[in-house]
C-alpha cells in the first residue's frame, strides 16, 4: 500500500474513471455548441492496473548456532545416517552465509539428556555424521520439554552464544509428547531469541506418509512449522536430507540484486523502483528474463519494492 501511493504520488497511475469522465464531459459540452463536428478524435481509454513486486532480503549474523533435538527411541536408529548426512550437507551449505557457526545434537527425552557436540566449520565430517549414534538410547518423545531444559542448563547455556542466529531442528517419527503445546513453545522461542534472528524446522511423519502407523503422526512438530510459515518435512522420504538447507531462511545467503516481475508484459515506461522505501534510478530491466536489476546493491539493502502497471 506504501508503494502504492508513492506511486500515484509519481504520477504514473492511469486514472482511467477519470479519463473517461473527461471525455464523457467533453462529448456533452461539443453536443451543445452550435458548429461542433461529430470527428472528434477519441483519447486513450486503456485499463492498467499497478503491480508492486517486492523482495526482503536476508539479514544475517555473523554466527549461527543450530541445535539438533533427536528422538533416539529404538524406531529411530535407521534414520541416524540420513540425520548425519543430511546435517554435514546443511553444514556445507550454510557456509555461504555464516562465518562462524556450530551444531550441538541432544536426545528428546529430558529426563536422559544426552549431548554431543558442539561441531563447527573446523570439525570433521565424519564427527557431524556419526553424532546421532553418539547420543544415548531413551524413551521418551518431547522434543520441546528436551529443547528447553537443554538451553537452560550448563550445556546449553555455554553452547548459546548471545549474538548468534539460533536453528533448531526437531527429528522424531512420532508425535511430541510431551505437556507444552506448539504455541506455548513457539512464544517462548520469539522471547528467548528476540535480540536475534531464530527458526525451527520439525522432521516428524506426515499424515501421508508411507512409513510408519497413522497414530505416529506428528501433530504438535506439523504445527509448530505452521507457526513459523512453513510445512513439516517428511520423515519417511528418503530424500528429506537434501532438502535441508531450502527449509529455513537462515540458510540461504542473501537474495541477489534483481526482482523477478509476477507479470509478463509490464508497461516498462511506468516502472518505479525504491529501495528501502527510497526511489532509485539505478536499475534495468530485462525483456528476455523479466526481470528488474539493481545497480550497485549493498548489503545493507534489506527491501527492494518495484512498481508497475500492466493492461487490464
Amino acid at each position: 500500500m506504501e508503494l502504492w501511493l508513492r506511486f500515484i504520488k509519481a504520477n504514473k497511475l492511469s486514472n482511467t474513471f477519470t479519463k473517461f469522465t473527461s471525455l464523457t464531459a467533453l462529448l456533452v459540452l461539443c453536443s451543445l455548441l452550435p458548429g461542433c463536428t461529430s470527428d472528434i478524435t477519441l483519447v486513450d481509454q486503456t485499463e492498467t492496473r499497478v503491480v508492486v513486486d517486492s523482495i526482503q532480503r536476508v539479514s544475517h549474523s555473523n554466527e549461527l548456532d543450530i541445535l539438533v533435538v533427536i528422538d533416539t527411541s529404538c524406531s529411530m536408529y535407521d534414520n541416524y545416517d540420513t540425520i548425519g548426512v543430511g546435517m554435514d550437507t546443511l553444514r556445507k551449505n550454510i557456509e555461504d552465509s555464516y562465518v562462524n557457526y556450530q551444531f550441538g545434537f541432544i536426545t528428546a527425552d529430558p529426563n536422559t539428556l544426552s549431548y554431543v557436540g558442539p561441531f563447527n566449520e573446523d570439525s570433521a565430517s565424519l564427527d557431524v555424521m556419526l553424532a546421532p549414534e553418539l547420543l544415548e538410547f531413551t524413551s521418551r518423545e518431547e522434543g520441546f520439554s528436551s529443547s528447553y531444559v537443554f538451553l537452560n542448563s550448563s550445556d546449553g547455556v555455554s553452547f548459546t552464544r548471545s549474538n548468534s542466529d539460533f536453528l533448531l531442528f526437531l527429528i522424531s517419527d512420532e508425535d511430541e509428547q510431551g505437556s507444552i503445546t506448539p504455541t506455548v513453545f513457539s512464544e517462548w522461542l520469539h522471547d528467548e531469541y528476540e535480540n536475534v534472528d531464530h527458526d525451527v524446522v520439525s522432521i516428524a511423519r506426515k499424515e501421508t506418509s508411507v512409513c510408519g502407523s497413522e497414530l505416529d503422526t506428528g501433530y504438535n512438530y506439523i504445527d509448530l512449522a505452521n507457526l513459523y510459515g512453513k510445512d513439516a518435512l517428511d520423515i519417511c522420504d528418503s530424500d528429506w536430507s537434501g532438502w535441508l538447507a531450502s527449509t529455513s531462511v537462515l540458510t540461504k545467503p542473501p537474495l541477489d540484486n534483481f526482482v523477478v516481475l509476477s507479470h509478463a508484459e509490464p508497461l516498462v515506461e511506468t516502472i518505479i523502483v525504491y529501495v528501502n522505501h527510497i526511489e532509485t534510478k539505478w536499475w534495468t530491466y530485462s525483456e528476455d528474463s523479466n526481470t528488474v536489476t539493481i545497480d550497485d546493491i549493498t548489503d545493507e539493502v534489506m527491501l527492494i519494492e518495484v512498481g508497475y502497471e500492466v493492461l487490464l
